[in-house]
């Protein structure tokens, strides 16, 4: 029988943090994006129910 190391991969999480942070907020800054645009839509589709 033959022995095989396997390799042992680590992640270092305090590494993953300022890169997790701005991945949320380019998120939250596409979520405010879209917020603004169904604000407009929503007022467009009011102004066309009215007479």
């Amino acid at each position: 029988m033959e022995k095989v190391e396997s390799e042992r991969l680590e992640v270092y999480y305090s590494d993953l943090i300022p890169v997790l942070i701005k991945a949320t907020q380019e998120q939250q800054a596409l979520i405010e994006q879209q917020q603004q645009v169904i604000e407009q839509l929503l007022q467009r589709v009011e102004a066309l129910k009215k007479p």
